[in-house]
């Protein structure tokens, strides 16, 4: 009795290392090294989608981690500016909500197809709107982005081609017009009212020619773009520098005037920022970066695998729930880092080219096995 008890604890202890190594959630991560063949196109066939398409979310899907995280995560202990306030904003919450299911409702019969779902999403906006001006707790426009996005998450979107974070975005950009033409009118003379100005194309302080000159000069190759990116987890690449090299990838450029220049601007870009971004205090963009992240769950492990064998898989997870200021600067730069993976930084660089639609890169395979991600 006393040896069988013997075999049955030696036979346990041959197979939990199996089982470890075989659990979804306790699988080591493999070491990515920086080589054209750590990098696979991250589009596949039968699933592939030009730069911007549109694309149906599967409703009842909780959001993605990236997504809420921008949501929610705004920390009060950034030095930075105050968040925009709605105080220019009509008392009138019922006619302003009015105004803002009207425009959600023509902006998706127009992108999509016309169908009463959009107007019923319009008018839960109107509702979601006014209820949450009335309670006195929304004051800014990160806090009606936050109360519109969750308040969506819980209605039923039926056969509309967006998701509920979507359309809150797209509610805050129309707030926020509507803030600046209330800052336009009361900035205008009574008497002699002019059109407001175009959109400065001054560059930001940190996207510079010498700048711009340093880091394509200092990521020319597979090796030095793998370890400033471990440099960049590491929170020791300066956020201008980090600012900067997301700006020339999205296709920024300056012109002989030293102003911005957007000819090569990644499409679902232009029109909404005519300079580059902040990416560590601009929220908006954040999470217009984040819609170009997969959204299939493989895909998202497939990114989150490469995070952690730049940062190693134990420290990526204590960075994630931990809230210290340090610990949310990681989060945002790991989103940075996901994307400008997405989008072949490790083996094209610093070049816009890369953003082409799949099937005009040179990465292109037409012959790719759709499981190669899963492999």
């Amino acid at each position: 009795m006393a040896f069988l008890q013997f075999l049955l604890l030696h036979c346990a202890s041959l197979l939990s290392p199996a089982t470890a190594l075989t659990s979804p959630r306790r699988s080591s991560v493999a070491w990515l090294q920086p080589s054209s063949s750590s990098f696979p196109a991250p589009h596949r066939r039968g699933r592939r989608r030009s730069v911007g398409a549109r694309r149906r979310p599967l409703h009842g899907r909780p959001a993605s981690r990236a997504r809420r995280w921008f949501c929610l995560s705004a920390s009060p202990q950034r030095d930075v500016e105050q968040p925009l306030s709605l105080e220019l904003l009509s008392l009138d919450h019922d006619e302003v909500g009015r105004s803002l299911g009207e425009q959600v409702r023509q902006w998706l019969d127009e992108e999509w197809i016309p169908q009463e779902d959009h107007a019923v999403i319009g008018n839960r906006i109107q509702a979601i709107y006014r209820d949450l001006r009335a309670s006195g707790d929304v004051e800014d426009l990160p806090g009606l982005l936050v109360g519109m996005g969750t308040q969506l998450e819980k209605t039923d979107l039926g056969e509309a081609f967006v998701d509920a974070w979507t359309i809150a975005n797209y509610v805050s950009d129309c707030v926020l017009e509507k803030i600046r033409q209330r800052q336009g009118q009361q900035s205008m003379p009574a008497a002699t009212p002019s059109p407001s100005p175009s959109p400065s194309r001054s560059p930001p302080p940190f996207f510079t020619a010498d700048r711009i000159k340093t880091l394509r000069r200092s990521l020319n190759d597979n090796f030095s773009r793998w370890v400033w990116q471990k440099d960049v987890c590491d929170l020791d690449v300066s956020w201008d520098d980090l600012n900067c090299a997301m700006a020339i990838k999205l296709g920024y450029d300056l012109n002989k005037d030293g102003e911005i220049d957007v000819t090569n601007l990644h499409p679902p870009w232009v029109g909404e920022f005519a300079v580059p971004p902040d990416f560590r205090i601009d929220d908006r963009a954040w999470f217009k970066l984040s819609l170009d992240l997969p959204e299939r769950a493989d895909q998202q492990q497939f990114l989150d695998n490469f995070l952690k064998s730049l940062h190693g898989a134990e420290a990526v997870a204590i960075r994630y729930k931990q809230a210290s200021p340090e610990d949310e600067d990681f989060v945002r730069r790991a989103q940075l880092l996901k994307w400008l993976y997405m989008w072949d930084f490790g083996n094209s660089g610093l070049v816009a080219t890369s953003l082409l639609p799949p099937e005009s890169r040179a990465d292109f395979d037409p012959d790719e096995d759709d499981d190669a991600l899963d492999q």
